[in-house]
Formats: C-alpha cells, structure tokens, sequence
C-alpha cells in the first residue's frame, strides 16, 4: 500500500496578500508554483532516493505531493519542509501523510502531521520590512521573504510590459492562444480598473473552492480514483483559462483578470468590477461543463454527484487594500457555503463601497440556478440606471412586506418602470434589495 505525503503552504492566500504591491505579490505567486512545480520537485527527489512524483494529484500552485518509502515519512517531510522553508521564508508550511489504496482516500484521512512555521521576530525594536511591514530587515529595507519576492518579481520599467509571472503568465498565454490576440499584463490594479467601462476606479476580488469533494471521493468506487485529483486539478485550471478569455472584450489590450494562485480547486483572482459577475457567474458553469466532461470520460455512475464551486465576491475601490479584500471574499465564499449547505454551486458578494465591510442584515447568497432564474429582474433594474435604483431603493424601506411592496409599485407606475412590476409582485422585498445591490455591477 503507498504511502502518500503531501505539502505545502497553510493560508496560500493571506501568504500572498502580505505585501500591498502587487510586484511582490506576482513574485510570490512565482515563488509558489515554480518552487513545487513538477520540475523543481523532481530535481528535489534526486537527492532522496525512493521518493517519486505522485502523478494522480495534478498541479496546484503551493502543493509537492509525493509517494514516499514507508517508514520515511518524517524524515521525507522534514527534508522537504526544510527546502522549502529556504525558499519560501515568511510561509507557514505543512506536511501530512497516510497510506492508503488510492490518494483521494490518503486526503479524506492525512492522520500524521508535521508544521513549520516562519520564524518570529526576536527582537521588537527591529526596523519593520518595508515591503510588509510584518517581519524585520535583514538585507537593506525588506525582510528575508519580501526580498526573496522582489528578486523573483524582477526590476521592471515603464517600457517592459511583461508582469506576469508563474501561473498568471501561463493564464495570460493560454487566452492569448484562444482568441488569437496579444494580451499584456497589467501594471499595478489602478490600471486594471481603468479597464472598466464606467467608474473606472472598481475591482473586485473574487475567490473559488469546490463543493462536496469529501462526500465525492468518498462516493466513489476504486476504480475510478486513481487521477480523479488530477483531473479536477486540470478541469480547474481549464475553466478559469475559458472563463477569462470570454471576458475579454474587442478594445481590450490588457488581460481584464489577475489569477494570484490556483492551488487545486482553490482560486483567488482579481477583475476589473464590471466583469465580476460575468466571470463569476462564467466560472461556475464552466465547471459544471468541465466536470460533466470528466464524470463522462471516465464513466462515473450518474448516482454519484459531481463536484461543483461556489464564489466570494467583493467589489471595492482600487485602493482598497487587496489584504482585507482576501479576507473578505475568503469570509463571503464561506458564507455562500453554509447558506446552500455546499449542496450546489452558489455566490455570495459583499459590495464594500455601498454596504460596507458588514453585509446587511437582508443579504443571502444565490445559487446558480436562482442566478440565472433572476437574470431577466436583473436586467430591468440594471437598465433603469443608477439613480432610477436608487430612487427604487428608497421606496423599499416601510416597515411592513406590504406597505414597502405598495410604495414601491405606485413608485414604478408614476415613473415609467413598468418593467418592473413582476418582480416586485412576485419576489420577496429582501430579494428586490439583493438584486439591485447585484445590478450595480451586473453587466448590461
């Protein structure tokens, strides 16, 4: 029976999000996958014999899976962590480890763990990092890892337009095959926002995790565990490739997306605030085809559900700082999980600029097929225009269902918004109130 090991960066987001410049996080996001890239760890396994690549897990930004001698777990995990440590110096690493007959069911158990964490600053009055502001200097004004980060994300100038690195450059030339264009690289998010038609100043954040897989590998006869981990891996990495090309738009000449890692079925990107919803609501159904496609490929029984994903949005002002903005989307996906009970793929927002950093009281999450149900309510009130929302907006706060209902209908009847008397008749007010938060940003 092998002996699967695996490891990797605990909080892979929040990781990344410690440096507000978006250099130092592009070269973060290169240190992760070129560091446990398939070609940097089997240089790695040269020098510990009997240790192999674990060929069914697939890629995952941040991840080294390997099968290891039984009885060298720890000593492996160790060396590993180690290696790892070095080139990663302000992660939090772990390591864990199980046998079993297949690697899905190695993940459902993983009873042995191993965790390094980064060094703590011994002395307090220490100069702060000036890319970070968490660690202290060690070499000029950065901190071990911030200098690690710099050196991967190179010394750009105006002239040199290519910022991408590691899996954003993979993203980036795998759209530009797909639509035959030449796509650059933004340079910082001010100019990503500007990609917008209106209010060129918004972005939001947007991050992805799978539903159901526990139940799903557990569902799963023997047969057909063997490369599922890779290929949900895979089908991630093409559906947010697909995703994004659609995105794109005629006059762009600029990629409108910024992906900071893929680590299996977990994403974190950033998009100019008028193409979230296209790229959120684009995601979700794509991997819902991707993954149809799968189950079809290797003959998996219809009884047994397939995963699906759920999203966090959070649309801000470009200065919102991009840290809390991951916090919040991280707290909006777990949201839209507990609210759906991770049954089906679903979305949850939080609209910083207009609700703050709390969501109101009203807000639930959607499902995806409550979404596209809801996309004709959705186009009404996006085509009445901001202060025609507004102004709906103001009419649904009576104190009673039926009281804000009849303002609100005598209000459209006055004012020429015919479009949207089903709507109010039909939907619950609170639904009203999240529709026309969603519209905001929902494309015409």
């Amino acid at each position: 029976m092998p002996t699967y090991l695996d490891v990797g960066v605990v909080r892979i987001q929040g990781y990344i999000a410690r440096t507000p410049d978006l250099r130092l996080r592009r070269g973060a996001s290169w240190m992760l996958s070129h560091q446990t890239s398939s070609a940097a760890v089997r240089e790695w396994i040269k020098r510990h014999p009997g240790v192999r690549l674990n060929e069914d897990a697939g890629e995952a930004d941040g991840v080294v899976c390997l099968i290891v001698p039984e009885g060298h777990e720890e000593h492996i995990a160790t060396a590993l962590l180690v290696h790892l440590r070095d080139r990663l110096p302000g992660a939090e690493l772990r390591a864990g480890w199980a046998a079993a007959p297949t690697y899905p069911e190695a993940r459902q158990t993983m009873p042995h763990f191993l965790d390094a964490l980064p060094p703590v600053r011994d002395f307090p009055l220490a100069y702060p990092c000036q890319g970070c502001w968490e660690d202290p200097r060690i070499d000029g004004e950065m901190c071990a890892d911030c200098s690690a980060r710099q050196h991967a994300g190179g010394y750009r100038t105006g002239a040199d337009r290519h910022d991408a690195l590691g899996t954003e450059r993979e993203i980036l030339e795998t759209v530009n095959a797909l639509t035959g264009r030449e796509l650059e690289a933004v340079s910082g998010f001010n100019e990503l926002a500007g990609l917008g038609q209106a209010r060129g100043n918004h972005l939001a954040t947007i991050a992805f995790d799978g539903n159901g897989l526990g139940a799903f590998f557990a569902a799963l006869d023997g047969r057909f565990k063997k490369g599922i981990s890779r290929a949900i891996s895979t089908a991630t990495r093409e559906t947010l490739t697909r995703t994004t090309a659609d995105l794109v738009t005629r006059d762009d000449t600029m990629l409108p997306v910024v992906p900071h890692v893929i680590g299996g079925d977990d994403i974190v990107v950033t998009v100019v605030a008028d193409r979230a919803w296209a790229l959120a609501r684009g995601f979700l159904m794509q991997f819902g085809v991707q993954m149809a496609a799968v189950g079809a490929e290797l003959g998996i029984p219809a009884s047994v559900p397939l995963p699906t994903m759920s999203a966090g949005v959070v649309l801000g002002h470009a200065k919102f700082p991009y840290a809390r903005a991951v916090q919040l989307a991280e707290e909006t996906l777990r949201r839209a999980k507990r609210e759906t009970k991770g049954a089906q793929a679903a979305l949850a927002w939080l609209d910083v600029t207009e609700d703050g950093e709390q969501a109101p009281k009203w807000r639930r999450a959607f499902t995806l097929t409550e979404l596209e149900h809801l996309a004709g309510p959705l186009g009404v009130l996006t085509r009445m225009g901001k202060s025609g929302r507004q102004m709906l907006s103001r009419q649904l706060d009576h104190p009673s269902e039926e009281e804000t209902r009849a303002a609100a209908l005598v209000w459209a009847r006055r004012n020429g918004h015919s479009a949207i008397r089903v709507p109010l008749e039909e939907l619950p007010v609170s639904d009203v109130r999240n529709l026309l938060s969603i519209a905001r940003w929902w494309p015409l």
